[in-house]
Order: structure tokens, then sequence, then C-alpha cells
């Protein structure tokens, strides 16, 4: 009768180490989930580039412009995929009757990128950010016109942010990023030559697609966008045809599951009413979908007791907290429990002390 009571306190013991292992795991894993997703931001930034998201001025200045017309330009050098915003603030009470902003980039392509009219009062008319994401690194030439009755001061901030797109794309996205660009295109442009990206079978993508750059409000900004991916086999599948795409406050996403491992095609054309409009886009890896047993394949496996306790652990992440402590708390009293059994056997049996004496 002991031997069975030693065997169930191994056996309890044993099972209760593993069960307070995956609830200690679970408590640690959800704490580090936390510190991963605050740490989010530099970590999705190292996946293009290995250095951290940082903001940098280009130009902060408070410049006079006389009436009736005015004209302010200068060159900057800008680097590739990056999104500048442009902030423009009146600090003399004067009103404006145009200010308008263009840019010309290292290809003397020119954007448009506002113009409207500017007010001290209401304070709504008295300051304006616009975004602009490049293309490529170079010189920018930035020329702010101004027509107006007074002579005035204009603050002007030029500051760099992230990234183009990882202003919008959710920080849940921490997955392996495949593909990543920003092009310029003219009306009926496309992708030439399409872009290339290795998908794994039985995988999820995300793809994303926006506009980078701002377009003046004087101009027509409907962009649309026709999008597709040919898989390995030539298997063409549509995904967007003729489809609007979002203002640059936010961006079109879709998912793609592959039933094959190879090469992909990601084609990409764009319709617009400007002469120049940059758009960005990126692929990421997401989840496995299947496991990829065809037929009347078989699948061996061996279940371990690290597995028992990943399952255990999985299960008890789900739980709410006061149900981990209490699941706790009921394993520490069985395993003690079956301690006082085994103390209480052993006084009662004193055999076991005169078995060695000869």
């Amino acid at each position: 009768m002991g031997i069975k009571k030693k065997y169930l306190l191994l056996f309890l013991s044993f099972f209760s180490l593993i069960l307070i292992n995956a609830i200690l795991s679970g408590i640690i894993q959800d704490k580090n989930d936390y510190v991963h997703e605050s740490q989010y931001n530099q970590k999705l930034n190292q996946n293009i580039d290995d250095t951290p998201r940082t903001s940098s001025v280009v130009v902060d200045k408070v410049y006079t412009f006389l009436y009736p017309t005015d004209t302010f330009s200068e060159v900057y050098s800008l680097e590739k995929n990056y999104l500048y915003y442009i902030y423009i603030e009146l600090v003399t009470p004067h009103n404006v009757t145009t200010m308008r902003i263009r840019i010309w980039d290292p290809d003397d392509k020119q954007y448009n990128i506002f113009e409207s009219e500017m007010f001290f009062e209401p304070e709504y008319g008295r300051y304006f950010e616009i975004p602009f994401g490049t293309v490529k690194t170079g010189d920018y030439r930035i020329e702010f016109y101004s027509l107006s009755d007074y002579n005035y001061n204009l603050h002007i901030l030029i500051e760099k942010g992230p990234k183009c797109l990882f202003d919008k794309i959710d920080s849940q996205e921490n997955t392996e990023l495949l593909l990543y660009d920003v092009e310029d295109f003219m009306n009926g442009d496309s992708l030439d030559p399409s872009e290339e990206v290795d998908f794994k079978s039985d995988m999820m993508y995300k793809i994303f697609i926006g506009r980078v750059s701002a377009i003046s409000i004087l101009e027509n900004n409907e962009i649309r966008i026709d999008c597709s991916l040919e898989d390995p086999n030539g298997v063409l599948f549509e995904i967007y045809q003729n489809e609007l795409l979002s203002d640059i406050n936010g961006i079109n996403m879709f998912c793609f599951g592959a039933a094959i491992t190879g090469e992909y095609s990601f084609r990409l054309k764009i319709y617009c009413n400007v002469n120049y409009v940059n758009i960005g886009y990126a692929i990421f890896e997401d989840y496995q979908i299947a496991e990829g047993i065809e037929g009347n394949e078989k699948k061996e496996q061996t279940i371990t007791l690290e597995d028992i306790a990943e399952d255990i652990g999985k299960s008890i992440k789900s739980l709410p907290t006061e149900w981990m402590i209490g699941t706790l708390t009921f394993v520490c009293a069985i395993t003690l429990f079956a301690v006082i059994l085994l103390l209480n056997q052993k006084k009662s049996n004193p055999i076991k002390l005169n078995i060695r004496e000869k």
C-alpha cells in the first residue's frame, strides 16, 4: 500500500510541476507579448533597413512673404521611401488669398501637393500639414508661392517621418516583410517589370497598397487601381479591377492564401488625373493556414511531455487571472496533501528502519 502511495505522490508531484510551469509560462508570455507590442514600431522598421524609426527636422524657420505675390523656393536632400511632413502656419494676423506648394523630385517630376487660402481667424485656417512620400534619394525643390494683400510671416517646418505606409499599417502586423517599395505613376502606368515575391504553400499573406503623396484640392485626387497575383503555374488571381484607392489618410489591404510554393508575380496598374502620384506597397507573411497534407497522407506525430505542457499552457493563457490563481492554489493544495500522506505513512511503518540492519 505504501508503494502505491509513493507512486501516487510522484505522479501528483510531476503533474503539479508541469501545470505550475505552464501557468507561469503563460503569465510570462503575456508579459512578453505586451513588451513586444510596445516595441513594435522599432522592430517593424528594422525589418526594412535595420535602423530605428526616428523623426528629424529638415527645416524649421519663420519666413516673410511680401504682397502682392512672393515665392520662396529651396532645395532639400531627402531620403527615398520616407514620409516628409510639410507644416505651414500663419504667425502674423493676416489673410492669404492663395498659398500654393509644389515639389520637383530629382527627375524633375512635378507634384502639386497643396493650394488653398489661409486666414488667421478662425484658427482652423491658420495652419496645415501636408504629407509627401519620396520615391528616391536626392535633391527635391520645394516651392511656396503666395498671393496676398499684406506682408506676413509664415512658419515653415519640414520634418522627416516614418517609412511610407508604416504610419497606417496596424501595429499587430509584427510579421515578416517580404516586399516593400514606393513608385511614382502616371495615368495608366503599371509596375514594369512586375514584382516577384516568394510565397510558401498553405501560408497566408497580407498585401497593403496606399497613396503617399498629397494632391492639391484644386485637382482631382481620385486614384483607381488594378491589382493581381500570378502563381508559379501561370494561374492569374485578379484582386482589384478599377478599384478606388483610399485617400492619403487610408490604405487598401487584402489577404492572399498561397496553395503552392514558388515565385509569384505581383502586378499593379494605376489610373489617376494628375501628372504623377506616389504609391507604396508592402507584402507580409502572416500565418500558416494548413499543414499541407493531401489525400490519404498520414503525418506521424509523437506526443511528448513538452507537447502536453505546451497545450496546457495555451489553454491556461486563455483563462482569466482569477482562474489561474485558483488553479495554482488547487494544485499546490493537492501536492501538500500528498506529502502529508507520505509522511504519515513513514511514521506508521517503521519496518524500513530495520531492513538495512544486519
